[in-house]
């Protein structure tokens, strides 16, 4: 491999220049600070005093559809896909509800810290 190929594969057998790469990192970085920002959105919202479930649940499979149209799947951890499910418990429930919240803020914090670098 020359010096102006890349030794890292995202997910194909192709390889890509170095500024494909950096392209790809900067792509992965946008997408990990809008996933960030609509979790933050859906938190925000379920917490809002004018939600109601069926609206919260209608933008929780807008996440979903997003995630799935970037194919970033695999960046979702199962406790969010289960944040975006988990509406009725989490109203049933305040400690579960205060687990899942706290998930997802830490989880937001790590996708705003990689959505940063370079």
């Amino acid at each position: 491999m020359r010096d102006h190929q890349v030794v890292a594969k995202l997910g194909t057998s192709q390889c890509l220049t170095r500024d494909g790469l950096v392209k790809a990192v900067k792509l992965r970085n946008s997408i990990n600070g809008e996933i960030a920002a609509k979790l933050q959105n859906l938190v925000e919202y379920e917490r809002s005093p004018n939600s109601s479930d069926k609206d919260w649940e209608s933008r929780c499979e807008e996440f979903v559809k997003f995630v799935r149209a970037m194919e970033a799947t695999h960046l979702i951890d199962e406790e969010i896909w289960h944040y975006t499910s988990d509406l009725k418990i989490r109203r049933k429930d305040p400690n579960y509800s205060a687990a899942q919240v706290d998930y997802v803020f830490s989880y937001i914090e790590k996708f705003e810290k990689y959505s940063q670098e370079e």
